[in-house]
């Protein structure tokens, strides 16, 4: 890494650097977290398709 990109990483968390980037991380794995559910949500609204008349499906609104 270059010293500019070190000052750079240094300087992101301020005062409390532990704090930034605990949080950046738990934020980044809640963001994963949040893609994978909403992806097997989707999946499985889309499945009540097969098994059920399309008027039977609660769609939620």
């Amino acid at each position: 890494m270059f010293p500019g990109q070190l000052l750079y990483l240094a300087g992101l968390g301020g005062k409390y650097p532990m704090t930034f980037w605990v949080v950046f991380l738990v934020l980044m794995g809640l963001t994963d977290l949040v893609n994978t559910v909403q992806t097997w949500f989707l999946g499985y609204w889309a499945s009540q398709y097969e098994g059920h008349d399309a008027s039977e499906v609660d769609v939620g609104l």
